[in-house]
């Protein structure tokens, strides 16, 4: 079993990585990598991992272990946990470099802003996903084109919309969780429910895949190209 002792973790890796001892150094990189992955479905596992406990609400520290290791394809997942800690939080560790600290700041405005536009599409009626609409009603006698659920009673869809507003930007919720954030409002049909849980899985993964960018961490192929796993 891997030491849970962080000073142990991060001598193990700087002496692995300064003399080449690639197999212990992989390991090491290995099991971090299941705290911090460079995939959704890998993101959402996280927590049944031995060394989640280490890094909760301290992902910051991570940092380190990964500058010591050689090893950016951990950033992305480290510094999006940060950004959804209180500002102070982080920006007070010593952990990060100031470059990682403007990246959580700005990467989080952007994440916000991203996440923001997909809560619009969430909470209100969108024509795009009312082909196969079971109440839709028709919009004109002279096409076939369906509204989404026209009901005056349409809620919105996401249950914790409010924490995505704009003025509430101090910290970023977490929105990878697999949990089902989506709640049923009376008036929306079964076809349209099931539009709406297509398109909020799709968007965070589409998030997901350019969160190296709203980090300023380039891409994920560049951060897996330069480190050797």
């Amino acid at each position: 079993m891997l030491s849970q002792d962080l000073n142990f973790l991060t001598a193990a890796l700087r002496l692995s990585t300064k003399y080449s001892v690639q197999s212990l150094r992989r390991l090491l990189i290995s099991s971090l990598a299941e705290i911090f992955p460079d995939t959704l479905d890998g993101f959402r596992q996280r927590k049944n991992k031995k060394l989640f406990q280490m890094f909760v609400g301290e992902a910051f520290v991570a940092a380190e272990l990964a500058r010591v290791g050689e090893a950016p394809i951990l950033l992305p997942s480290i510094l999006y946990c940060c950004c959804t800690y209180p500002t102070e939080h982080f920006i007070d560790s010593e952990q990060l470099d100031w470059t990682q600290k403007r990246a959580c700041v700005l990467g989080r405005e952007r994440m916000m802003h991203q996440f923001g536009k997909l809560v619009i599409c969430l909470t209100s009626p969108h024509p795009n996903l009312a082909q196969e609409c079971e109440v839709g009603q028709t919009i004109c006698g002279d096409c076939d084109h369906n509204s989404l659920c026209t009901v005056p009673d349409w809620r919105p869809a996401l249950r914790r919309a409010m924490e995505f507003a704009p003025w509430l930007g101090d910290r970023l919720p977490s929105a990878f969780s697999n949990t089902m954030d989506l709640q049923w409002s009376n008036g929306v049909c079964s076809t349209c429910f099931g539009n709406l849980q297509e398109l909020y899985d799709s968007e965070r993964r589409r998030i997901w895949e350019e969160l190296p960018g709203y980090l300023d961490l380039g891409t994920w192929n560049a951060l897996r190209e330069a480190t050797d796993m």
